[in-house]
């Protein structure tokens, strides 16, 4: 093998490489990463609270016992969860136009 002429081979093709490119795909997988940590997060606080509230409300309790937690409270806080859930799905629907 001819080394030499591997390694001007190699050398040509990085050159060619369009590293702008690379590093914004880089950067937007990245960041479908994270919205999808984040919306996998969401998800399973919206079932867990979403489960606590069943129970307190087939037990017919309007809080937790020794908590400041209120069945309200729960309902706020799923409500929030659910509202960040749909911000995170509008943010991933939404096309960029590089101009």
């Amino acid at each position: 093998m001819d080394w030499k002429k591997w390694e001007n081979k190699l050398r040509l093709a990085y050159n060619k490489v369009d590293w702008e490119k690379v590093n914004e795909q880089l950067s937007k997988a990245i960041s479908n990463i994270k919205l999808d940590s984040l919306q996998y997060a969401y998800t399973k606080v919206a079932g867990n609270l979403d489960r606590v509230q069943k129970e307190m409300e087939e037990n017919e309790l309007k809080g937790i016992p020794d908590t400041d937690i209120s069945l309200n409270q729960v309902q706020r806080q799923k409500n929030e969860a659910q509202k960040n859930l749909n911000n995170l799905k509008s943010l991933r629907s939404k096309k960029i136009i590089h101009l």
